[in-house]
């Protein structure tokens, strides 16, 4: 049997759904507003995780991480186990240089995706940033695939290389360029 849902509650919660869609997602026609809005209020719970899912997307797109973080946030809390949810929560976490509370979502990433090499490095630096030593092999992993990685993140390999170099000099081990 299914649960009883409060008088007007689908209507109120339709609404809401459908503002902050209209408002956040002028592109969309009318209908697919309501088709998206209809299925977040028949599936989402009353932590509305869609809603901060769809909340967060727009300040993704734009790369405002701070401003998408609450929202994410909110979702995880709501459903943990959703690793789409997750994996853009981490990444929040770390462009906005939360690294030790990315970490432990990292590294559950990892899990899934153990041949991510962005996740990898990510993980790595995240544990390099919070002092902890399973960070040096991840990085000596994850530099690797430099390449790959040097457009993505471009400061965090500079502090990464200049880590290591201060490190090798402290050794008494000079740098000579080849």
């Amino acid at each position: 049997m299914a649960k009883k849902q409060k008088p007007n509650s689908f209507k109120k919660r339709f609404m809401a759904v459908f503002a902050e869609m209209s408002d956040n997602f002028p592109h969309l026609t009318r209908d697919a507003v309501v088709e998206v809005a209809i299925q977040a209020v028949l599936t989402s719970p009353e932590d509305d995780v869609l809603i901060n899912i769809m909340r967060a997307r727009h300040p993704l797109a734009a790369e405002n991480y701070a401003e998408a973080l609450p929202y994410l946030q909110k979702a995880y809390t709501a459903d943990p186990k959703n690793n789409n949810v997750r994996a853009d929560l981490a990444h929040c976490l770390f462009e906005t240089s939360h690294y030790a509370e990315a970490a432990p979502h990292l590294a559950q990433l990892l899990k899934k995706w153990p041949t991510d090499h962005t996740l990898v490095f990510m993980h790595a630096y995240a544990l390099f940033k919070t002092g902890d030593s399973r960070s040096i092999k991840l990085l000596e992993k994850s530099l690797t695939f430099y390449d790959d990685l040097i457009d993505l993140y471009p400061a965090q390999l500079k502090d990464v290389m200049q880590m290591g170099l201060r490190a090798m000099r402290e050794k008494g081990m000079p740098y000579t360029p080849k």
